[in-house]
């Protein structure tokens, strides 16, 4: 997956450097690649976190009324859990389920990678090393030398999933691009990315040994409260109904891209052609195929995207 991101933001570079922009083009793909490392100060510092500051999992949460709902401050697992990974292609929800998870739970989430600006920005243990005293640790892929012991697998339809990367890519977590910068960009990387959502997904199903639970973005929106217990469950962590209440009044952090749903569905029929509406049904059946084979269920990724009006 990283031979994926670098080979993607060449390509994102590409665009941006036939239009002129250089210089632009440049810091970007120098960004997006530093996220991709980590050195060994930025190792050192994020671990140097005090036992005395962590939390107990198993604590008593008392209920509360909406009125009384704070941020949580995330702090480290006082005892070891579960290495656990939060696989998903790219633009799928990762860094919003992050956020949910943190504020359900109270304990911080970790990375394999390390993004400055997410470290910066309510997500303190992005860049630490201390996966085993995280609630989730967030990987696009599962190739990395960590041995995660269960995974949570967050998908998205491909259409709003791609429309993301290509916004992040080309603008950051939350700014939104030009509309001719980002149609050049589907123009270019459409069928790498779609090939690689699907693959993620194949090689996550068929290679991953350990307890295995499916996050749904789309559903999140639908039933926010009744996915957390689901997940809450699937991690073995007590949630109180103050919990989850206060999760779903608080969904919204620092890094969601806002969007009005008509711009939304305007943007995708901009950049998604007949032809290419046609490919993404096609890997959505397919990953529903995928996914309805290996849990005996029935699963719908794509939602209503697949008739885009």
């Amino acid at each position: 997956m990283v031979r994926y991101l670098q080979r993607v933001c060449s390509t994102s570079l590409g665009i941006l450097l036939l239009m002129q922009n250089c210089e632009k083009a440049a810091v970007h793909a120098r960004t997006a690649l530093k996220h991709l490392q980590i050195t060994e100060d930025e190792q050192r510092n994020a671990a140097d976190v005090s036992h005395s500051d962590c939390i107990d999992v198993n604590i008593s949460r008392n209920s509360v009324d909406h009125g009384d709902c704070q941020r949580r401050y995330a702090r480290l697992s006082c005892e070891p859990l579960p290495v656990t990974a939060l696989v998903s292609f790219p633009g799928s929800g990762n860094t919003w389920v992050r956020h949910l998870l943190q504020q359900l739970t109270g304990i911080g989430t970790g990375s394999v990678y390390c993004d400055p600006m997410l470290h910066a920005s309510g997500f303190p243990f992005e860049c630490a090393r201390q996966f085993e005293r995280t609630i989730a640790v967030k990987t696009h892929d599962l190739e990395h030398k960590v041995q995660f012991e269960r995974a949570v697998l967050v998908i998205r339809n491909p259409y709003d999933t791609l429309l993301s990367y290509f916004n992040l890519r080309l603008s950051g977590h939350t700014g939104i691009p030009k509309q001719m910068h980002l149609i050049a960009v589907a123009e270019m990387a459409f069928k790498y990315s779609l090939d690689q959502y699907v693959s993620m997904v194949n090689t996550t199903l068929r290679q991953f040994q350990g307890r295995l639970h499916v996050l749904q973005y789309d559903n999140l929106l639908q039933d926010l409260p009744g996915e957390m217990r689901r997940l809450a469950t699937f991690l073995n962590i007590p949630v109180s109904e103050s919990d989850v209440s206060c999760t779903a009044l608080l969904q919204e952090g620092t890094f969601r891209r806002k969007m009005e749903n008509a711009d939304r569905l305007k943007l995708l029929r901009l950049i998604y052609n007949a032809d290419k509406q046609r490919r993404l049904l096609e890997a959505t059946r397919q990953v529903e195929g995928m996914l309805n084979s290996e849990f005996k269920n029935t699963f719908n990724v794509g939602g209503d995207i697949t008739r885009l009006p």
